[in-house]
């Protein structure tokens, strides 16, 4: 198909329409290695440790670094989730996401009747812009399981948003779809940290459908680029993680205080356990991609594993080949580098809200003017440079890690 097009490869063909050329993801992998390579090698050190004082021999392997990861993440860096949930009651938790972004974004929410909706459960929203009043749009919360629901957390544009023939505006509808515990009669529905995170995410989505002004519905919805498409929903991650956020809805659900600093801190510890092997292990996988569907001559499958597996810090086991059960290589192909590409990019722009305020207003007005409301009318990395001012880069995405990004 590729040589239809008179282009090189698979992979060429299928960024056509994506944000990054090939070219442009080699070099987004050539700056994160080193850095993460130092990083990795700390990380795993510790790990080969653990390993020979237990009194095994030889180097790490993929599933000592499983066993070990667990135990040192369980061992130095326990945080009991259910202690943590009694902070995250879902009412507290949606008031605070809609406080924070009509804060930001200058919104102002409304809940309405849910009798048009296919549960009693749903609860429906319109979205207003706060200081005109205008209605905007609609989006609907399907939270809590029951049989035959689907079963993972998602954000569905029912209808996207777009310019009717007359020039009036035709609102989006989204819902977003979560399994989180229901409330009883002597417990509230109470959210691990993770589920909080997840609600945070899915509502980046919403907003993006939600607030878009594209003129057509093909630019609507969710419509960028597919490295990019998960760069709104992972920039409303970051709220979760500060402290000062936090505590303006992450209250016990007996008490009512405020979740404390010191607990945020051990959450926060806990995630940048080895978070530079896995980092370097979704590199390998997204370089295996790239040398399957990249350019040249029929491809040794066992070759092109064997060098992208050298950036993992990790041997392969011989006699056996995981790729053959790696589905992201079908759908995703030549696209496995999106997912990080994307995180990088939400990093990226929260960093606007880190230096100015996380709930700035006017940080906010211009990220929803810059890259929600156009979504996918401009190419992303238009919208990119429009709301930074400047080249993104990654070195707000290398100090999550913990890794300096000015090296």
């Amino acid at each position: 198909i590729a040589e239809l097009f008179d282009l090189p490869s698979w992979q060429h063909f299928v960024l056509e329409e994506r944000m990054a050329e090939p070219d442009a993801v080699a070099t987004f992998y050539d700056e994160l290695i080193p850095p993460l390579i130092a990083k990795g090698n700390e990380e795993r050190a510790v790990l080969e440790a653990m390993l020979h004082a237990d009194g095994h021999e030889g180097p790490l392997q993929r599933w000592d670094y499983s066993f070990y990861d667990n135990k040192l993440k369980r061992t130095e860096y326990g945080v009991d989730q259910q202690e943590v949930a009694e902070y995250f009651e879902l009412g507290n938790v949606l008031e605070g996401m809609l406080d924070i972004t009509a804060e930001a974004f200058g919104l102002a929410y409304e809940k309405v009747s849910n009798e048009s909706t296919w549960h009693p459960e749903c609860q429906v929203f319109e979205v207003h812009d706060a200081e005109s009043g205008e209605y905007l749009s609609t989006f609907v919360m399907d939270l809590h399981p029951r049989e035959g629901k689907f079963s993972h957390a998602a954000m569905w544009p029912l209808v996207a948003g777009r310019e009717n023939a007359d020039g009036t505006r035709h609102p989006a509808l989204s819902v977003v779809l979560a399994n989180l515990t229901k409330p009883t009669e002597d417990r509230p529905s109470l959210l691990l940290h993770d589920e909080v995170v997840t609600l945070f995410h899915e509502f980046g989505h919403v907003l993006h459908g939600c607030l878009s002004t594209a003129q057509f519905t093909r630019f609507s919805g969710a419509s960028t680029e597919w490295d990019f498409v998960e760069a709104p929903s992972q920039i409303m991650e970051h709220w979760c993680w500060k402290p000062e956020v936090l505590q303006r809805f992450a209250k016990h659900y007996e008490t009512g205080a405020p979740i404390p600093d010191d607990l945020v801190a051990k959450l926060e510890a806990a995630r940048r356990v080895n978070v530079a092997m896995f980092t370097l292990g979704q590199i390998s996988l997204g370089q295996f991609d790239i040398g399957i569907h990249g350019p040249g001559e029929l491809k040794d499958h066992q070759t092109v594993l064997q060098e992208s597996n050298e950036v993992s810090l990790l041997p392969l086991q011989p006699g056996t080949f995981f790729p053959a059960s790696f589905g992201h290589m079908f759908g995703y192909d030549a696209g496995y580098y999106g997912y990080l590409w994307a995180d990088v990019f939400g990093d990226d722009m929260f960093s606007q809200f880190e230096e100015f305020g996380y709930t700035n207003p006017e940080v906010g007005m211009r990220y929803r003017k810059e890259i929600l409301e156009p979504n996918a009318s401009l190419d992303a990395d238009v919208l990119l440079r429009n709301f930074l001012g400047r080249e993104p880069n990654n070195e707000a995405f290398l100090r999550k890690l913990g890794i300096s990004g000015t090296d």
